[in-house]
C-alpha cells in the first residue's frame, strides 16, 4: 500500500497516531487526525476557536481535510489526477476538501489530536485574505462568484455566524464575521489585480 501522511504538527506527535492511521488507510481511503489549535492570550484563544469551528464543528467536522490528512495515493484517479492544486496559492487544503468529498471516498477521522502552534490575528486575517485570493483564483471563469459569496454572507443559509456565536459569544461571531469579510476582501482585490 502506498499512502501519503500529511503532519503540520510540532512534535510530539501523539504516540501510536502513525501506526492507528498506517492501520485504519488499509480499510479507508482517506484518514483525519483532527487538529488543536494552541493560544497563549485571548487574541490567540479568537484564532484557535475560529479554527476549531472549521475544524471540527461547521458540516460536522468532516468537510475540511487539512492537517492530519492522509490518504492513499492512488486517490488521484478519483479526484481529478492531482492532489494539491498548485495555481491555488492558498487554501489549496479546502480545494483538495471538495474534490474528496465530491468523490464520495470512504474516510475517518480518528479522535486522536495533533497540536499546533498558536496563530495571531493579523496572520490569521492574512491567511483568510489569501484564501480569498485563491478562491479567486480557483474560480477565475465564473463572473458571479464574487456576488454569490457575498450573497452567502449577509444570508448565511448555513446560519455560520449563529453557530459562531452559540460556540463562543459575541466575540467569537464577530471574529469569524470579520474573517469572513477578509476571505471576500481577498477575493474582490485578487479580481482587481488580473489574478
Amino acid at each position: 500500500m502506498s499512502s501519503l501522511i500529511i503532519i503540520v504538527s510540532p512534535p510530539p506527535i501523539p504516540p501510536g497516531l502513525i501506526f492507528k492511521i498506517n492501520l485504519l488507510l488499509e480499510n479507508y481511503d482517506v484518514v483525519k487526525a483532527r487538529v488543536k489549535f494552541a493560544f497563549k492570550n485571548n487574541k490567540q484563544r479568537l484564532v484557535a476557536e475560529c479554527r476549531r469551528l472549521f475544524h471540527h464543528v461547521f458540516d460536522g467536522g468532516t468537510k475540511l481535510f487539512g492537517p492530519g490528512l492522509s490518504f492513499h495515493k492512488d486517490i488521484h484517479n478519483k479526484i481529478g489526477g492531482y492532489f494539491f492544486d498548485e495555481r491555488i496559492d492558498w487554501g489549496e487544503d479546502g480545494e483538495l476538501s471538495s474534490r474528496i468529498y465530491e468523490a464520495n471516498l470512504n474516510y475517518y477521522i480518528v479522535n486522536d489530536c495533533l497540536f499546533h502552534d498558536e496563530e495571531n490575528i493579523l496572520h490569521d486575517l492574512s491567511v483568510a485574505w489569501r484564501i480569498g485570493r485563491g478562491s479567486r483564483q480557483k474560480n477565475k471563469n465564473k463572473k458571479d462568484f464574487f456576488l454569490e459569496i457575498l450573497e452567502v454572507n449577509w444570508h448565511d443559509p448555513k446560519n455560520r455566524i449563529q453557530i459562531a456565536y452559540s460556540e463562543g459569544g459575541y466575540s467569537l461571531a464577530i471574529y469569524f464575521f470579520t474573517w469572513r469579510v477578509m476571505t471576500y476582501l481577498g477575493y474582490y482585490f485578487g479580481k482587481k489585480r488580473g489574478v
